[in-house]
């Protein structure tokens, strides 16, 4: 019988993993500025890089410099690596071409880097660039905002202003439930969070880090920042602040599924969100990625694909259409909200998708797109009837 997300056995075993786990990190990182340090009104953004992709930040960046949003002070972007490790001039591309965002990049040293690449764990480098990126703040509210999470229209400042009017400690824009926490813990979700700073000084680091155990009485998963919430009382201490289609796009889970293909390359494993990496190559500059990504997907044999260059193995195998037409519609509407011209690239980058994964015909671009979205795809394609 399981309680939760495991069963008393499974438990066992897990929390002790996790807690060898934790006991190893808290040895790498802790803060390093007194409290008194952190009373400058405004926000500060948090940005944990995928050094290995570059130009996903620059699609990030080029949404959320597109909002209005005054009280944005700062943008902190702690890198997965050393310094060194980026393109050359990177940095400098990135600012000069976001003045307005007051950029600053912050690195993992040595140690870090070296035990987050050698465990590949995608919680491990959130965390870690979490906290770097925290640990360099000023204001007394942070953001944090995900690496593949795409912002636009006046809903971050209206969630800000809620934020400070309500004094909550912990902003997000829904409540958790998976690996065994449900609604009613009312514990909210950490990407595109608001926090307040000296809530978050207050803690140790590995406080914040993913942890096993449970409440009540079930056997739960608690993912980064969720167990801190736990501890909190409930009452004004969490909100929630909803966001819809037209203030994010947001496929979730596309690091974390990239940094599991390169843990274990060609393995079986969910690739859904996968698929919406070239399109964000191709927003950040990278010119030919949907291209090079659609020839790939027609020439290859077999469902195990390079989509990106880099020579990392995707599996396609559990791939379906559904979740094909779910993926394009975000790169759609992302491509709306940026008033984008329909372009041949995308379309022809869905068709390879389709077909890689021998979709009937008169199912290619015909997922549940909204009128407008269905507007912009039939100036260059009309989808067979069923």
């Amino acid at each position: 019988m399981k309680y939760g997300k495991y069963s008393k056995l499974s438990y066992c075993y897990f929390k002790s993993f996790r807690e060898i786990l934790r006991l190893l990190l808290s040895m790498i990182f802790k803060w390093k500025k007194p409290l008194n340090n952190v009373d400058e009104v405004g926000c500060t953004v948090i940005i944990g890089m995928a050094s290995r992709l570059p130009y996903v930040l620059i699609a990030n960046l080029i949404c959320l410099s597109s909002i209005d949003w005054t009280e944005l002070k700062k943008v902190n972007i702690a890198v997965d690596t050393t310094k060194g490790a980026l393109p050359k001039k990177f940095e400098e591309h990135v600012k000069n071409k976001f003045p307005s965002l007051n950029i600053d990049f912050f690195y993992y040293n040595f140690l870090q880097a070296f035990l987050s690449e050698k465990f590949k764990l995608p919680y491990i480098f959130s965390w870690l660039s979490w906290c770097i990126g925290i640990n360099n703040a000023r204001t007394n509210c942070i953001f944090l905002h995900d690496y593949d999470a795409l912002v636009f229209g006046k809903s971050i400042s209206i969630r800000y202003d809620r934020f400070k009017e309500n004094r909550s400690i912990f902003q997000g824009i829904a409540f958790y439930n998976n690996n065994g926490i449900v609604l009613e813990d009312r514990i909210a979700t950490t990407f595109e969070a608001f926090i307040d700073l000296k809530w978050c000084l207050s803690l140790k680091p590995i406080d914040i880090f993913n942890k096993v155990g449970k409440i009540k009485g079930r056997y739960v998963d608690f993912d980064t920042f969720l167990y801190a919430q736990s501890r909190l009382p409930i009452k004004g201490s969490i909100a929630v602040e909803h966001m819809d289609s037209h203030d994010l796009v947001h496929p979730t889970q596309m690091i974390h599924q990239y940094t599991m293909f390169r843990r274990y390359p060609s393995r079986k494993l969910p690739c859904y969100a996968i698929i919406i990496l070239p399109f964000y190559n191709y927003l950040g500059g990278k010119e030919d990625a949907l291209l090079y990504a659609a020839e790939n997907l027609t020439n290859s044999v077999g469902l195990v694909v390079d989509l990106i260059g880099d020579n990392t193995k995707f599996n396609l195998e559990m791939l379906t259409i559904e979740q094909v037409d779910w993926m394009l519609k975000n790169m759609i509407q992302a491509s709306f909200l940026l008033k984008m011209k329909p372009y041949h690239d995308l379309i022809e980058y869905g068709i390879a998708l389709y077909k890689k994964i021998q979709s009937p015909l008169d199912s290619i671009w015909l997922g549940d797109f909204t009128k407008e979205q269905r507007a912009w795809i039939n100036e260059l394609y009309q989808p067979h009837s069923k």
